[in-house]
């Protein structure tokens, strides 16, 4: 099994760009729901498998962007962080 750490780069560019409030994503909103669901669980992930470290921290700073940008279920990321 390959581990998601492998590509931290990737995903917080990605995170970021889907995020970011210049992004005018033309989807319909069932699918446009499916990525922020899975772009969230992707990032709690992330932070679970580096607490502690740099890319915790950057994995803090992109949920605090999905959270400024009223981005998904930001309130549920914060919410699960705050239980860890």
């Amino acid at each position: 099994q390959v581990s998601i750490s492998n590509y931290t780069t990737i995903i917080f560019e990605t995170v970021s760009n889907i995020v970011s409030k210049n992004n005018k994503l033309k989807l319909e909103t069932y699918y446009y729901r499916r990525i922020e669901e899975y772009l969230s669980r992707l990032m709690i992930q992330l932070y679970d498998e580096h607490k502690g470290d740099d890319v915790a921290d950057n994995c803090l700073d992109i949920i605090d962007q999905m959270f400024e940008n009223e981005f998904g279920s930001s309130r549920i990321l914060i919410e699960e962080l705050m239980n860890k």
